[in-house]
């Protein structure tokens, strides 16, 4: 559950910058370069370590070809060694395109029991705006695969 936000905690965060030390100079540096780039760790990126202890077992390559779904790929690719291995076959893949469509198919559903529910605001409300402005983009993560996968279970390739 989401707390909103008090002028008391608005308050506090400006005392709290205030108290910070050089905080006028981080500010500039994240003003004039932004977050990412005023955030960067140039020691820890020179000290990282790029020598692998441990040897990963893989198949052939399966490639994305720039479908947006590499957080679907490499979910699959994670789980299909231990089933090659199980099932003692050679190169063993699973199918991106069926999860996929119930990726699309979860993502639509969601944006029309939205629309459903923005159903009586006016045209030019916020919130019905910005759901109007989806994409109906690829991407997504870890957990997206896993619920698709806990849902929909997996095919072979």
């Amino acid at each position: 559950m989401t707390k909103d936000l008090t002028n008391a905690d608005l308050e506090n965060f400006q005392s709290a910058y205030e108290k910070t030390p050089c905080a006028d100079v981080i500010a500039r540096a994240v003003q004039e370069n932004g977050v990412t780039a005023a955030s960067k760790n140039f020691a820890a990126k020179a000290n990282h370590d790029h020598v692998f202890s441990v040897e990963v077992e893989t198949g052939k390559i399966t490639n994305q070809k720039k479908s947006g779904r590499c957080w679907l790929f490499s979910t699959l690719n994670t789980l299909r060694q231990q089933v090659a291995k199980d099932l003692k076959v050679k190169d063993f893949k699973f199918s991106q395109n069926y999860d996929s469509f119930y990726d699309r198919l979860e993502k639509a559903n969601m944006f029309y029991e939205k629309m459903i529910r923005l159903a009586e605001r006016d045209d030019d409300d916020r919130e019905y705006l910005f759901e109007l402005d989806w994409g109906d983009e690829d991407g997504g993560q870890f957990a997206n695969a896993a619920t698709l996968i806990n849902k929909y279970g997996l095919v072979p390739k």
